[in-house]
C-alpha cells in the first residue's frame, strides 16, 4: 500500500460530531494530539486536531502509519466501538485501554507487541485481531475463575510466539473462533476449554502439539478443527463428544491408527484430512459409517486394505488414496455415485474393479506406479473422464497418444451442486489427456 494523505477537508466546527474517521496508510509517527484544523493535513501533512476532541468517535482505523506509542488521548474517546492500530510499531498497550468501554473490535496486528495488559480482560471486546506479533503469552492472570470477558467472539493471535494454552481461554465462555496456528504452542492444559462451549472453529496447526486438551470435548459445537502439521500420534479422544464436526484437518502428524470408535462419531463430518501420517493397516468399517463424507485425504499412510464398507460413502466428492500399500480396492467403489476426484497412485493395485464404470461423475482419476496387469477397457465408459493418468505400471504397455492444446470447458452438468463446491472446486478449463493401451 502506497503512502498518501487523506484527502478530505471538513469545518473545524463540526469535527465534534465526526463518528467515523479514516486515517490508514498516512505518515503520522505518533496519534495527533494538538488542536488547530483538519484542513492542515491535506495541504501541509500537519495534523492539528486533538483526536481527544473528538468525542463522538465510533471508528478509529491508523493501520499502516508509522505509530510507536499509545496516546493518552485515546481514552477520552468514550464512545470508541472499532480501533483499527495494524501494520504500525507498537510495542506494549498500556493498561488504560479498559477505558474504552464500549470497544468491540480491536486490531493490533502486525506490530511488535510482545505482551498484553490484564486490563485488556475489561474491554468488553467481540473480535481482537494480534496476529503477526511476538505475544508469548496470554495477558497475565491471577485468578482467571474470577475473570469473565463474556462478549468475545472472536480472537486471532495466530503467527506469534505462544508456547501454551491454559484455562485462560476459558476467561472467553462465548468464543465462537480461536486462530492460534503459527505459534511455538507444545502444551494445553487439561482445563483449556471447560467453559469454551460456544466454540465452532479452532485452528492450532502449525505448532508442537503432541496431545490434546481433553477439555475440548466440552466444545460441543465445534464445526472446523485443524489441527495440521504438529506431532498428534493419535487422533484425539475428546473428539468423541464433536457430533458438530464438519471439518477435521489432522495431516502432517504422527497418528499410527484411526479410531473407529472416535470417528464413528462424527455424524456430521464432511471434510477429513489425514495425508502424511504413519496410519498402518487396515481402515476401520467403523470410518465408513461417517456417511455425510465428501472429500476424504489419506494418502501418504501405509494403509493396506479397504474394507467393502467403502461402499457406504454415498456422498463422497473427493477421494485421495494415494502413497500407500492398497493391493485391492472393493467391488463397492461402484456405490459412490457422486465421486469426482479419484487418486489410487503409488499403491500395490493389480486390477481395478470393473464396478468403477458406475461412477458416471467422475471426471479425475490417477492410478499411475502400481501393478496393473489387465487393460482397463472399462473407463471408456465414463463419459465425464476428462485427466486419468496410468503411467508406471510395470504390466502394462501404454503411452500417451495425444495432448489436445485446444482448452475445452467442462460439463456444467458434471459440476457439483452449490452445497458441494465448498469442497471441491472442478477444472472449468482444462487441456484433455488421452491414454491409449495397447
Amino acid at each position: 500500500m502506497p503512502e498518501c494523505f487523506i484527502s478530505f477537508t471538513f469545518c473545524h466546527d463540526h469535527a465534534g460530531s465526526l463518528e467515523r474517521l479514516d486515517l490508514s496508510y498516512n505518515l503520522f509517527e505518533e496519534v495527533p494530539v494538538e488542536t488547530g484544523n483538519l484542513e492542515l493535513l491535506q495541504e501541509t501533512g500537519e495534523w492539528e486536531i486533538g483526536i481527544g476532541m473528538l468525542t463522538k468517535l465510533r471508528y478509529l482505523d491508523f493501520r499502516g502509519c508509522r505509530l510507536k506509542e499509545w496516546s493518552p488521548h485515546l481514552e477520552k474517546l468514550e464512545q470508541l466501538q472499532e480501533l483499527y492500530l495494524s501494520e504500525n510499531e507498537f510495542t506494549e498497550i498500556p493498561p488504560e485501554i479498559s477505558d474504552l468501554k464500549r470497544l468491540r473490535v480491536f486490531h493490533v496486528s502486525a506490530n511488535m507487541l510482545r505482551v498484553l495488559p490484564t486490563e485488556f480482560y475489561a474491554v468488553p471486546l467481540e473480535e481482537f485481531r494480534a496476529q503477526h506479533n511476538e505475544l508469548i503469552d496470554f495477558p497475565e492472570c491471577h485468578h482467571p475463575d474470577d475473570v469473565h470477558a463474556p462478549t468475545m467472539k472472536y480472537i486471532d493471535v495466530s503467527h506469534n510466539a505462544l508456547e501454551s494454552l491454559d484455562r485462560r481461554v476459558s476467561i472467553f465462555p462465548k468464543l465462537k473462533t480461536l486462530m492460534a496456528q503459527n505459534n511455538h504452542i507444545q502444551t494445553l492444559s487439561s482445563d483449556c476449554f471447560s467453559l469454551t462451549t460456544s466454540l465452532t472453529y479452532l485452528d492450532l496447526s502449525h505448532n508442537q502439539l503432541s496431545e490434546m486438551s481433553p477439555s475440548l470435548a466440552n466444545a460441543t459445537h465445534l464445526t472446523h478443527c485443524d489441527l495440521s502439521y504438529n506431532n498428534l500420534t493419535e487422533v484425539p479422544p475428546c473428539f468423541f463428544r464433536s457430533g458438530r464436526l464438519k471439518i477435521l484437518k489432522l495431516d502432517h502428524n504422527m497418528i499410527g491408527e484411526i479410531s473407529g470408535r472416535v470417528m464413528g462419531m462424527l455424524n456430521d463430518l464432511e471434510r477429513l484430512e489425514m495425508q502424511y501420517n504413519l496410519i498402518k493397516g487396515p481402515l476401520p468399517p467403523l470410518l465408513f459409517a461417517v456417511k455425510k463424507l465428501v472429500y476424504v485425504d489419506l494418502s501418504h499412510n501405509q494403509v493396506d486394505s479397504v474394507p467393502t464398507d467403502l461402499g457406504n460413502w454415498t456422498k463422497i466428492i473427493h477421494l485421495n488414496l494415494s502413497y500407500n500399500a492398497i493391493s485391492q480396492i472393493p467391488d463397492t467403489l461402484g456405490e459412490l455415485k457422486e465421486l469426482i476426484f479419484l487418486e489410487l497412485d503409488h499403491n500395490c493395485l493389480l486390477d481395478i474393479p470393473t464396478t468403477i464404470a458406475h461412477l458416471k461423475k467422475l471426471e479425475h482419476f490417477t492410478m499411475h506406479s502400481n501393478r496393473l496387469t489387465a487393460s482397463p477397457h472399462v473407463l471408456e465408459l465414463l463419459p465425464h473422464l476428462h485427466f486419468m493418468d496410468m503411467s508406471w505400471n510395470i504390466d502394462i504397455p501404454a503411452h500417451f497418444l495425444s495432448l489436445e492444446e485446444e482448452l475445452v470447458d467442462a460439463d456444467s452438468a458434471a459440476l457439483p451442486t452449490e452445497q458441494k463446491k465448498e469442497f471441491y472446486t472442478p477444472f472449468h478449463r482444462r487441456k484433455r489427456r488421452i491414454l491409449r493401451i495397447n
